[in-house]
């Protein structure tokens, strides 16, 4: 069984290694992107947000994991089934999307241009 995280404090300790393992309903640990002991092309680092109405559901995920990125939006229309999805992949991003350590702070964005994929799909 998980342990539930209640206590505030640092998502990592001095050596990179987790404070505290377990889940959370919200955000309670402090990401510090300083703290990881790991080469740059060994980070990976996502935001993910879903808004959900039972008609339709909007997913907009953005991250890299290091030598590799992804920048999608997906809209689910749940009634016929259809799903649309822009997409556009990123070569050696590393850290240049400038996320934040919060999803409760800062702002996360990213202009996709003509070289983005936009697909159909039914589900």
């Amino acid at each position: 069984m998980q342990q539930e995280i209640n206590t505030p404090g640092p998502l990592l300790n001095n050596d990179g290694t987790l404070s505290q393992k377990g889940y959370s309903s919200h955000a309670v640990l402090t990401y510090n992107r300083e703290a990881i002991k790991a080469a740059p092309w060994r980070i990976k680092e996502w935001d993910f947000y879903q808004v959900n109405n039972g008609d339709y559901c909007l997913q907009m995920t953005i991250g890299h994991v290091g030598y590799a990125g992804h920048v999608s939006v997906k809209l689910f229309e749940f009634a016929t089934g259809q799903h649309y999805e822009i997409t556009k992949m990123l070569a050696l991003p590393f850290d240049s999307l400038n996320m934040p350590r919060s999803a409760e702070q800062g702002d996360l964005h990213y202009n996709l241009d003509s070289r983005c994929y936009i697909t159909r799909h039914y589900i």
